[in-house]
């Protein structure tokens, strides 16, 4: 692997290497130093380097390598723009096991990733986790860097949702989607796009999955999730020209034993023939003294 600090210095750099040092690396260089003469080709835009360093790399070992090598190919491959080509180089090898899978697998999904290759992407992040997709939720991914060589990440969870829309796989992104157990905005924008992906599906497959959703989540003691999709439920069910009733009174179940007052008193200003009920819920939530030791 490529040294850190070589990395950083070429990043830091002002102007690309010289004519000559390049090509003494195209010549003799090994993969750590392909892969800062990539690094430093893509940072400068130089397209003609980008390719002559590609074909380099796929053509520098004789072949069978090590697994270390070949995840080292591949990651130089990718630092010069081409993911094919590492994906290639991947393909003519065997998942590993031990301690190079896991970096053999991020560096599959990053090279489908870029490839636009959502199936293969999916695979790798599904095989990362050996199908224990809600494990997802704790990994992030490196999806870019930033000028200043820093790294943007995004949660494997959100990446294979993504994957699978791509694909059109809305049961499944939807499935990924409430597996996770983020709270907060990501947890509501979680919902909201599972939410989509559901009116897509069939009252028999919205149903199904969503009771799964609803027992996994209680499983898990996440009452939180539990009261989203029981929401969820009640929404669809009633954009769908249901009249929620059950759904209602198990949210209103739920909510009562989690001492949520607010889904408490959504649910019953709902009805009519509780108005006051809800004017206590109501006063009760806004009053002054939930806000003292705000």
């Amino acid at each position: 692997m490529a040294a850190n600090g070589a990395s950083d210095d070429i990043r830091k750099l002002s102007e690309p290497i010289s004519e000559t040092s390049y090509k003494q690396i195209l010549q003799d260089g090994g993969i750590d130093e392909l892969l800062m003469a990539c690094e430093d080709a893509s940072k400068f835009s130089l397209d003609s380097r980008l390719r002559e360093l590609s074909y380099r790399l796929t053509t520098l070992f004789p072949q069978p390598l090590p697994v270390e090598v070949v995840i080292a190919n591949a990651q130089a491959l990718l630092a010069c723009k081409a993911p094919d080509s590492a994906q290639k180089i991947l393909s003519n090898f065997s998942s590993p096991s031990g301690l190079n899978r896991r970096e053999w697998l991020i560096v599959s999904w990053q090279a489908a990733n870029a490839s636009m290759d959502h199936l293969n992407a999916a695979l790798a992040l599904r095989e990362l986790v050996q199908g224990k997709v809600k494990e997802l939720d704790k990994e992030q991914l490196v999806v870019s860097l930033l000028e200043d060589g820093s790294s943007l990440t995004r949660s494997a969870l959100d990446l294979l949702a993504d994957h699978e829309i791509s694909l059109g796989q809305w049961e499944s992104a939807a499935k990924v989607l409430m597996a996770g157990r983020k709270r907060g905005s990501v947890g509501v924008r979680r919902m909201a796009l599972a939410s989509q992906l559901l009116e897509r599906l069939s009252d028999d497959q919205r149903q199904s999955m969503l009771e799964i959703a609803l027992e996994n989540a209680a499983k898990d003691k996440a009452w939180w999730l539990a009261s989203d999709i029981l929401k969820l439920q009640l929404i669809l069910d009633i954009k769908a020209g249901g009249e929620g009733v059950v759904l209602r009174n198990r949210l209103e179940k739920l909510a009562k034993e989690l001492d949520d007052s607010y889904t408490l008193w959504e649910i019953i200003s709902t009805d009519v023939s509780r108005k006051e009920e809800a004017a206590r819920l109501k006063n009760q939530l806004w009053s002054p003294r939930n806000y003292e030791n705000d």
